[in-house]
């Protein structure tokens, strides 16, 4: 799933994406994913992949291209699409 979030996503600064940040990122991905339908903070997502708030959203904009607010809020829009259609 977070995969093919990711190859759907379209990075918003045109930056390359970096296997290294993902492979850094992804307890904070997991994280997203199950719990998009909670309120998340910025520090929770950091401290999950042993990173600063400042370091975080740094590799997870290199990454992606976009903040990480941006991304939740596109995982939510996904999954409530998801249940409309069915």
């Amino acid at each position: 799933v977070l995969i093919e979030l990711h190859r759907r996503t379209p990075a918003a600064t045109g930056a390359p994406r970096d296997g290294a940040a993902l492979t850094r990122l992804a307890p904070a991905l997991h994280l997203l994913t199950r719990d998009h339908d909670q309120p998340l903070r910025i520090a929770t997502l950091a401290r999950r992949c042993g990173l600063s708030e400042a370091q975080f959203r740094r590799v997870f904009h290199q990454a992606f291209g976009h903040s990480p607010h941006v991304h939740l809020t596109t995982i939510r829009l996904r999954m409530a699409a998801t249940l409309l259609s069915q």
